[in-house]
């Protein structure tokens, strides 16, 4: 009778191994197409790239990018702007030469949502940041719409500044969810919820049923 038990825990765990290998599988296919679909998801945005997109086979191009204003840096009196331009993907140096635009972009408030266009171009060699993923690149920006301008901050969320509160971030979540920990925690939900919901659809049979479709609606509902 021992062996027999053994036998059968012995099988019971094979299973649950293969389960868990099937959905560590989803978990993994899910990462690879949500990389992969970025392209396709930029034709439903107003954005032709993202700030964490444009390479050194980039130069040359005519781009569109949306994000978030990380900072605005200027070089003396009449130099150009360098703005970092963030969004959840990374983040892109612009550099603004135009006058009429640096004198809209010169007093921006940091996290201003804003649009760009304008064309890429390789940094110097002696002023490529290695510790970004488009530190090769910046953006000669052409023109500049604001999407939205942020008002007075509750705390900085910049990647060098300190942490704030936690009872500041919850009360600012609007702030608190943009920083790249929370943007990266928000995608690993989604993926993995995905995930559990295509191993229980495919490979056991179950049907989701959302709990309004199992009763009839009330007037409040209606409301």
């Amino acid at each position: 009778m021992a062996v027999n038990l053994l036998a059968l825990c012995a099988r019971q765990s094979t299973g649950l191994l293969r389960k868990v290998t099937t959905f560590q599988r989803l978990l993994q296919n899910s990462v690879g197409r949500w990389q992969s679909t970025t392209e396709e998801s930029n034709r439903l945005t107003l954005r032709s790239h993202t700030c964490g997109e444009l390479r050194l086979n980039d130069g040359g191009k005519r781009v569109k990018l949306c994000g978030w204003v990380s900072s605005v840096r200027k070089m003396g009196s009449r130099g150009p702007l360098f703005i970092p331009l963030r969004d959840c993907y990374g983040t892109t140096q612009l550099i603004v030469t135009d006058k009429e635009i640096v004198a809209e972009l010169n007093d921006v408030p940091l996290e201003s949502v804003v649009c760009v266009e304008g064309k890429v171009q390789l940094r110097p060699a002696n002023m490529r940041n290695e510790d970004m993923k488009t530190g090769d690149i910046e953006i000669n920006v052409v023109s500049c719409s604001f999407i939205n301008k942020a008002g007075n901050l509750a705390f900085q969320i910049s990647s060098g500044s300190p942490m704030a509160v936690e009872t500041s971030r919850l009360e600012h979540r609007y702030l608190d969810l943009r920083r790249e920990e929370m943007q990266f925690n928000l995608r690993l939900r989604s993926r993995a919820a995905m995930a559990v919901r295509r191993l229980l659809t495919q490979h056991f049979g179950f049907v989701e049923v959302e709990t309004p479709t199992l009763f009839k609606q009330t007037p409040e509902v209606m409301k």
